[in-house]
């Protein structure tokens, strides 16, 4: 199984073989903040300015806003699912990654 496949169920990412609800559940799927929390620590470990454990409840939020009929909380967990699945073939699978969390963020 890829390293990365391995790397999202440790920090908590439902992955199809997994069915128990965990922490951090949002409209029925979770997007996983220690995981979102370790990705900015690693792109961003010698920056200052926003926590990213704020930065993160200002994703859920945003992702939660009613208006969303596609771009939603579910959608990044899907998208994180399918990027877990093909990270080994990335070489800068931290950027796609940052890039698929914020990706329709406004």
């Amino acid at each position: 199984m890829a390293k990365h496949y391995r790397r999202a169920q440790e920090y908590g990412a439902v992955l199809p073989a997994q069915s128990d609800p965990t922490p951090g559940q949002v409209s029925g799927q979770t997007m996983v903040e220690n995981r979102f929390v370790a990705l900015w620590n690693r792109c961003f470990a010698d920056s200052e300015g926003e926590r990213p454990t704020t930065i993160y409840a200002d994703l859920v939020r945003r992702y939660s806003e009613p208006h969303r009929c596609y771009h939603t909380c579910d959608h990044i967990t899907h998208c994180l699912k399918q990027f877990d699945l093909a990270a080994d073939l990335m070489d800068n699978s931290d950027a796609v990654e940052m890039g698929l969390w914020f990706h329709d963020v406004i």
